[in-house]
C-alpha cells in the first residue's frame, strides 16, 4: 500500500497471525520508518511478534523510534539503512493544550458540570492540565506504560538487558545508528536489500528446519 499512511497496531496483530498460519511465507520482514505513535494495544502486538516461530527480520529507514522500536526490538536482526537513521526514544510521553486563558481572552468561558459523587471523573487530567498537579497522572498512566516498555526491550534485545536504569538508552535519548549499534539498540547498517537476503536466507533454514521435524516426527510415528 504505497499511499497507505494509517498503521493500525490490531491489523499488523491479524496480519502477523496470518502471515505465521501461510505456508508459503517463511519469515516475518518489518520494514520501519516511524517516530512512534499510540501506546494503545502495543503490548498485545509485542506478545505476538515474540510468540511467532518464524523468524522475523526488522529493517530501519530513517527513523526508528519509540512505538515503533517497541515493535522492531523483537526482531531476531534489526538494521538501519545509513549511519544517518535515527533510532531510540524509549519513553513514554503525552502532550495536552491549554487554551484556557487564550478563551478568557476571547470571551469564552469552559464550563464543566459534574454530577454529585463524581469528583474525581477526569481528575487525573484536570489536575495536570488546569491545576498544574500532573504528578498523579504521570504516576498512574505514563510511569506504566514506561515500565512495560523498559522491559519489553529488556526482554527482547539482550544487549539492552545489561543497562542500568539511568543508562540515556532506558530514558528517552535517540541515537545515529552508528552510535545506536554501539549501545545494542541495532546489529548493523546495511541496505534494504541486503536485509531482505539475510531475511529469505533465515526463512530458507526455518522451512528446512521444519521439513527436518516433520520427518522425525514421521519416522517415530511409523
Amino acid at each position: 500500500y504505497p499511499y497507505d499512511w494509517y498503521f493500525s497496531s490490531k491489523r499488523m496483530v491479524r496480519d502477523l497471525l496470518s502471515a505465521e498460519g501461510n505456508p508459503n511465507i517463511a519469515a516475518h520482514f518489518i520494514h520501519v520508518s516511524s517516530g512512534g505513535g499510540e501506546a494503545w494495544y502495543l503490548d498485545r502486538l509485542y506478545e505476538t511478534l515474540i510468540s511467532l516461530e518464524k523468524p522475523i527480520f526488522a529493517h530501519i529507514e530513517k527513523i526508528c523510534a519509540s512505538a515503533a522500536y517497541y515493535i522492531a526490538c523483537t526482531a531476531q536482526q534489526v538494521m538501519a539503512e545509513t549511519p544517518n537513521c535515527t533510532v531510540g526514544s524509549i519513553g513514554v510521553m503525552c502532550q495536552f493544550t491549554n487554551l484556557q486563558g487564550l478563551f478568557e481572552k476571547l470571551g469564552i468561558k469552559d464550563v464543566q458540570l459534574y454530577a454529585s459523587g463524581s469528583d474525581l471523573k477526569n481528575k487525573k487530567i484536570l489536575d495536570a492540565l488546569y491545576r498544574e498537579k500532573p504528578e498523579e497522572f504521570i504516576r498512574k498512566e505514563l510511569n506504566p506504560i514506561r515500565e512495560q516498555f523498559v522491559d519489553a526491550v529488556r526482554s527482547a534485545r539482550p544487549a539492552l538487558s545489561k543497562l542500568t536504569d539511568d543508562h540515556p538508552v532506558l530514558r528517552g535519548e535517540d541515537y545515529r545508528a552508528e552510535e545506536a549499534l554501539t549501545v545494542g539498540l541495532i546489529d548493523g547498517i546495511q541496505t534494504l536489500d541486503q536485509s531482505l537476503r539475510d531475511a529469505h536466507r533465515a526463512g530458507l533454514a526455518y522451512l528446512d528446519s521444519v521439513r527436518t521435524r516433520t520427518q522425525a516426527l514421521n519416522f517415530l510415528n511409523q
